[in-house]
C-alpha cells in the first residue's frame, strides 16, 4: 500500500486478482514497470516477508530516501517459517530487511519484545474489522442437521499445525452426546484431519465444513467459539467472536494472555494441550446456570476498540509521526 501526502492512497498487491478487492482503493497488480511508481510516494506501507523485502530493495538497492517505509508484521516472525527446511535463512533475511525500514509495526507486545532483542524497535497497534452478521441459511441447515439439537462447540481457522485444531479432535474422543463440534476451514491439515476423525470413528461428532467465505456468520450458530491456537500475530477471530457475544473458550498462549489482560474482556482460557482442562472450560461455557447475558460485555469491548475507525487513527498517527 502506498500513501501520497496522506490523502491519496493506493493498494498494490503481489499475487491474486487485483478484481477481489472489494475496497474503494486503486488497485493493480505489482510487477517490474509500476515497482519502481512506488520510489515516487511518500509513504510505502508493506505487510509480512516478500512485500518487506521489496521494500527494503527500494529503499536500500535504489537509495531512496524520500519515501518513508513502514510495515506490519501480522505474524509471529519466529515461528512463521515451521516447517520451511531453510526457516532461519528466511527469519534471518526477514529481520535484516525489517531493520532498515523507517518504522515496524506489530500485533501484540509479545512481538515487540521479541523484536527489540533482535534490535528491532516495534510499536503495538491492534487490528480492528467492522463485523456485521448477515444469515447464511445453507450452511446453518447442515449444521443444525448436523448437530440434532446438541451444543455446538464451533471455530473457523486455516488448517495448519499453528492453529493446534487436532486438540479439538482429540477432545472429541473424550466428548458426550449432549455436544458436536462444527470446523469450518481448509487448509494443508485437511485430509489429515479427515483421517484421524474415521480412524477414531468420530464422524458423528465432529463435522469438517471446508471453506466458508467470511465464516464468521457462523458465530450465531453456535453455543460457544473455541481457538486452539499454539501461536498468533493478533486474532481477528476472537475479534470476531467478541463482536458476537457469544461464550469463548481460548488456549492461554502469551498473545491471548495479553490481549485479554489489556482488554478485560470474558472468556475461558484453558491449557495448550491439556485436554482435560480443555474439556473443563468448555463446559464452563455450555453451563447452562451460566448466564450466557454476561457476555454481551464483550460487544460493548468491541464497539469501543476494536473497530476499523479505531485501527485507522493509530496507523494516521504512526504515518504523521514517521513523516
Amino acid at each position: 500500500e502506498r500513501s501520497r501526502g496522506l490523502g491519496d492512497v493506493y493498494k498494490r498487491q503481489i499475487n491474486g486478482d487485483s478484481n477481489s478487492y472489494k475496497g474503494n482503493l486503486p488497485v493493480k497488480k505489482l510487477n517490474i514497470v509500476n515497482l519502481l511508481m512506488l520510489i515516487k510516494e511518500d509513504i510505502v506501507h508493506s505487510h509480512c516477508f516478500l512485500p518487506d523485502l521489496i521494500a527494503f530493495f527500494i529503499k536500500n538497492i535504489f537509495f531512496w530516501k524520500k519515501a518513508k517505509f513502514i510495515t506490519t508484521v501480522h505474524c509471529d516472525p519466529f515461528k512463521e517459517f515451521q516447517g520451511k527446511r531453510l526457516k532461519w535463512l528466511f527469519r534471518y533475511i526477514w529481520l535484516f530487511a525489517m531493520r532498515s525500514l523507517d518504522r515496524v509495526i506489530v500485533l501484540n507486545i509479545c512481538t515487540k519484545k521479541q523484536l527489540k532483542s533482535k534490535r528491532i524497535k516495534a510499536e503495538v497497534i491492534y487490528n480492528g474489522k467492522d463485523i456485521y452478521f448477515s444469515d447464511i441459511s445453507d450452511t446453518n441447515t447442515i449444521i443444525q442437521s448436523f448437530a440434532k439439537g446438541r451444543k455446538i462447540i464451533g471455530t473457523y481457522s486455516v488448517l495448519k499445525a499453528v492453529k493446534g485444531i487436532e486438540q479439538l479432535i482429540q477432545y472429541a474422543k473424550i466428548m458426550d452426546k449432549s455436544k458436536c463440534i462444527i470446523i469450518a476451514g481448509d487448509g494443508e491439515l485437511m485430509n489429515h484431519f479427515k483421517s484421524m476423525l474415521e480412524d477414531n470413528e468420530l464422524l458423528d461428532k465432529v463435522l469438517l465444513l471446508g471453506f466458508i467465505k467470511n465464516a464468521y456468520r457462523l458465530l450465531p450458530s453456535f453455543d460457544v467459539f473455541v481457538m486452539t491456537s499454539r501461536s498468533e500475530g493478533f486474532p481477528i477471530a476472537l475479534i470476531e467472536a467478541l463482536a458476537s457475544g457469544k461464550p469463548i473458550c481460548h488456549s492461554n498462549i502469551v498473545q491471548f494472555i495479553e490481549f485479554k489482560n489489556k482488554l478485560g474482556y470474558l472468556a475461558e482460557v484453558y491449557e495448550l494441550d491439556n485436554v482435560e482442562s480443555l474439556s473443563k472450560k468448555l463446559d464452563s461455557c455450555l453451563d447452562s446456570n451460566v448466564l450466557k447475558s454476561k457476555y454481551l460485555v464483550n460487544i460493548k469491548l468491541y464497539q469501543e476498540f476494536l473497530t476499523e475507525r479505531s485501527m485507522c487513527s493509530s496507523y494516521l498517527n504512526a504515518y504523521y509521526d514517521v513523516y
